[in-house]
């Protein structure tokens, strides 16, 4: 984690924004929000901070899309968490 990305999560923290640095934490360390929070959650929060935040980060640097989050096999969830959250859904 870079100074710059700590200070980030740090200032996403004393202002309130805690599922967004939430969000930041899960980027950094690699990890795709996406498995983690419902999509439409995370849009919001993604939409939401780019109109507020004002981040060194270039737009080229942001993914454009969450296809782009793809991550390594050994962070992917297994199938078997994947197949337990399939039938729970099942039985909502």
């Amino acid at each position: 984690m870079t100074v710059d990305e700590f200070n980030q999560v740090i200032e996403a923290i004393a202002t309130g924004r805690y599922s967004w640095a939430c969000v930041l934490i899960l980027r950094i360390a690699g990890y795709n929000p996406l498995h983690y929070l419902p999509y439409r959650t995370y849009r919001r929060l993604v939409k939401e901070n780019s109109q507020n935040s004002v981040s060194s980060q270039s737009v080229s640097d942001k993914p454009k899309d969450e296809t782009e989050l793809d991550l390594h096999p050994a962070q992917q969830p297994q199938q078997d968490d994947l197949k337990l959250k399939q039938e729970w859904l099942m039985r909502q």
